[in-house]
Protein backbone atom coordinates (compact mmCIF):
# COMPACT_ATOMS: atom_id res chain seq x y z
CA UNK A 1 0.00 0.00 0.00
CA UNK A 2 3.10 2.39 0.28
CA UNK A 3 3.85 1.82 -2.47
CA UNK A 4 0.60 2.63 -4.14
CA UNK A 5 1.06 6.27 -1.84
CA UNK A 6 4.20 7.13 -3.50
CA UNK A 7 2.25 6.45 -7.01
CA UNK A 8 -0.62 8.78 -5.95
CA UNK A 9 1.54 11.33 -4.89
CA UNK A 10 3.30 11.49 -8.12
CA UNK A 11 0.14 13.09 -9.90
CA UNK A 12 -1.67 14.73 -7.12
CA UNK A 13 -2.16 18.32 -7.19
CA UNK A 14 -0.28 20.56 -5.10
CA UNK A 15 -1.55 24.05 -4.01
CA UNK A 16 0.71 26.91 -2.59
CA UNK A 17 -0.21 28.64 0.49
CA UNK A 18 -2.35 31.76 -0.60
CA UNK A 19 -2.45 33.67 2.94
CA UNK A 20 0.21 35.17 4.84
CA UNK A 21 -1.47 35.06 7.93
CA UNK A 22 -3.56 32.21 8.92
CA UNK A 23 -4.89 33.51 12.14
CA UNK A 24 -8.27 32.88 11.39
CA UNK A 25 -9.75 35.30 13.44
CA UNK A 26 -7.69 37.83 11.96
CA UNK A 27 -8.17 36.40 8.39
CA UNK A 28 -9.25 39.39 6.07
CA UNK A 29 -10.33 37.93 2.04
CA UNK A 30 -10.49 41.44 0.57
CA UNK A 31 -7.32 43.14 2.46
CA UNK A 32 -4.55 42.68 -0.18
CA UNK A 33 -2.00 42.33 2.89
CA UNK A 34 -3.59 39.04 3.86
CA UNK A 35 -2.10 37.61 0.53
CA UNK A 36 1.06 35.45 0.22
CA UNK A 37 3.48 36.60 -1.89
CA UNK A 38 2.90 34.24 -4.83
CA UNK A 39 5.76 35.14 -7.07
CA UNK A 40 8.48 33.54 -4.71
CA UNK A 41 8.92 29.84 -3.65
CA UNK A 42 7.70 28.57 -0.84
CA UNK A 43 11.05 28.44 0.79
CA UNK A 44 11.85 32.16 0.09
CA UNK A 45 8.85 33.43 1.71
CA UNK A 46 10.45 34.24 5.05
CA UNK A 47 13.94 36.04 4.74
CA UNK A 48 15.92 35.12 7.59
CA UNK A 49 15.47 31.43 6.94
CA UNK A 50 16.55 32.11 3.03
CA UNK A 51 19.65 33.58 4.52
CA UNK A 52 20.36 30.27 7.18
CA UNK A 53 20.71 28.56 3.91
CA UNK A 54 24.27 27.08 3.80
CA UNK A 55 25.79 28.30 1.17
CA UNK A 56 27.70 25.17 0.61
CA UNK A 57 24.31 24.12 -0.80
CA UNK A 58 24.58 26.53 -3.38
CA UNK A 59 28.09 26.03 -4.06
CA UNK A 60 27.83 22.31 -4.40
CA UNK A 61 30.25 20.82 -6.95
CA UNK A 62 29.80 16.89 -7.25
CA UNK A 63 29.03 14.98 -10.09
CA UNK A 64 26.10 12.82 -9.20
CA UNK A 65 24.64 15.29 -6.42
CA UNK A 66 23.08 18.72 -7.83
CA UNK A 67 23.25 21.95 -6.23
CA UNK A 68 20.11 22.79 -3.64
CA UNK A 69 18.28 24.87 -1.40
CA UNK A 70 16.13 22.66 0.72
CA UNK A 71 16.98 18.92 1.79
CA UNK A 72 13.15 18.57 1.09
CA UNK A 73 10.42 18.07 -1.36
CA UNK A 74 6.81 20.68 -0.95
CA UNK A 75 4.88 17.37 -1.83
CA UNK A 76 5.75 13.39 -0.50
CA UNK A 77 3.75 10.59 0.72
CA UNK A 78 4.89 12.28 4.38
CA UNK A 79 2.82 15.57 3.77
CA UNK A 80 -0.28 13.64 2.26
CA UNK A 81 -0.49 11.65 4.86
CA UNK A 82 0.02 14.30 7.70
CA UNK A 83 -3.15 16.22 5.74
CA UNK A 84 -5.37 13.47 4.71
CA UNK A 85 -5.14 10.92 7.97
CA UNK A 86 -8.67 11.57 8.76
CA UNK A 87 -9.94 10.02 5.55
CA UNK A 88 -9.51 6.10 4.88
CA UNK A 89 -6.99 4.89 3.12
CA UNK A 90 -4.87 7.51 4.59
CA UNK A 91 -5.53 6.57 8.53
CA UNK A 92 -4.36 3.11 7.77
CA UNK A 93 -1.43 3.96 5.59
CA UNK A 94 -0.32 6.32 8.13
CA UNK A 95 0.46 3.72 10.64
CA UNK A 96 3.24 1.73 9.03
CA UNK A 97 5.40 5.18 9.18
CA UNK A 98 4.75 6.00 12.50
CA UNK A 99 5.84 2.21 13.86
CA UNK A 100 2.13 0.88 14.01
CA UNK A 101 0.68 3.67 15.66
CA UNK A 102 -0.60 7.19 15.24
CA UNK A 103 1.88 9.89 15.47
CA UNK A 104 1.60 11.90 18.70
CA UNK A 105 -1.05 14.30 18.80
CA UNK A 106 1.01 17.63 19.18
CA UNK A 107 2.26 16.86 15.69
CA UNK A 108 -0.51 15.94 13.79
CA UNK A 109 -2.66 18.66 11.42
CA UNK A 110 -4.54 19.97 14.03
CA UNK A 111 -3.62 24.17 13.75
CA UNK A 112 -3.45 25.51 10.50
CA UNK A 113 -1.37 28.26 11.82
CA UNK A 114 0.91 26.32 13.21
CA UNK A 115 1.80 24.08 10.29
CA UNK A 116 2.21 27.33 8.36
CA UNK A 117 4.67 28.60 10.86
CA UNK A 118 6.29 25.78 10.09
CA UNK A 119 6.32 26.46 6.84
CA UNK A 120 7.91 29.30 6.97
CA UNK A 121 10.49 28.59 9.98
CA UNK A 122 11.73 25.04 9.38
CA UNK A 123 14.63 24.85 7.08
CA UNK A 124 13.07 21.86 5.47
CA UNK A 125 9.79 22.10 6.15
CA UNK A 126 8.59 23.37 2.44
CA UNK A 127 5.12 21.50 2.11
CA UNK A 128 2.08 22.59 -0.25
CA UNK A 129 -1.30 22.12 0.42
CA UNK A 130 -2.73 18.78 -0.87
CA UNK A 131 -6.04 20.19 -2.94
CA UNK A 132 -8.27 18.20 -0.67
CA UNK A 133 -8.21 20.74 1.82
CA UNK A 134 -9.74 23.40 -0.95
CA UNK A 135 -13.10 21.18 -1.10
CA UNK A 136 -13.44 18.11 1.18
CA UNK A 137 -14.22 18.75 4.61
CA UNK A 138 -14.27 15.05 5.69
CA UNK A 139 -10.45 15.61 6.30
CA UNK A 140 -11.19 17.64 9.75
CA UNK A 141 -14.03 15.56 11.37
CA UNK A 142 -12.36 11.85 12.15
CA UNK A 143 -16.01 10.40 10.37
CA UNK A 144 -14.18 7.02 11.76
CA UNK A 145 -13.63 8.30 15.28
CA UNK A 146 -10.29 7.37 15.53
CA UNK A 147 -7.94 7.95 18.51
CA UNK A 148 -5.71 10.16 17.65
CA UNK A 149 -5.06 11.52 21.09
CA UNK A 150 -5.26 14.94 22.68
CA UNK A 151 -4.20 18.18 21.43
CA UNK A 152 -5.20 22.00 22.63
CA UNK A 153 -7.33 21.33 19.02
CA UNK A 154 -10.10 24.43 19.27
CA UNK A 155 -9.52 25.75 15.79
CA UNK A 156 -12.82 25.64 13.16
CA UNK A 157 -11.09 23.80 10.74
CA UNK A 158 -14.18 23.51 8.71
CA UNK A 159 -14.42 27.35 8.18
CA UNK A 160 -10.64 27.14 7.23
CA UNK A 161 -11.21 24.92 4.62
CA UNK A 162 -14.55 27.16 3.01
CA UNK A 163 -11.82 30.15 3.75
CA UNK A 164 -9.61 28.02 1.40
CA UNK A 165 -12.38 27.73 -1.37
CA UNK A 166 -13.69 30.96 -1.41
CA UNK A 167 -9.60 32.20 -2.01
CA UNK A 168 -9.08 30.05 -5.18
CA UNK A 169 -11.92 32.07 -6.97
CA UNK A 170 -10.76 35.39 -5.19
CA UNK A 171 -9.49 38.28 -7.95
CA UNK A 172 -6.25 38.55 -5.68
CA UNK A 173 -5.54 35.02 -6.63
CA UNK A 174 -6.26 34.50 -10.31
Amino acid sequence: LIHWLDVVIMILPVFTWFFSDYNLQNLDLYNPASHGDLLKPIGALNTDRLNKIPRERLQYDDQVITKFHYGSHYATAGTMLYYLIGLEPFTTLSNPLQGGKFDRAERMSSDIAATWNGVLEDMIDVNKLVSELFYLLEIFTNENSNDFGTTNQEENLTHFSFLLGLTIQHPLVM
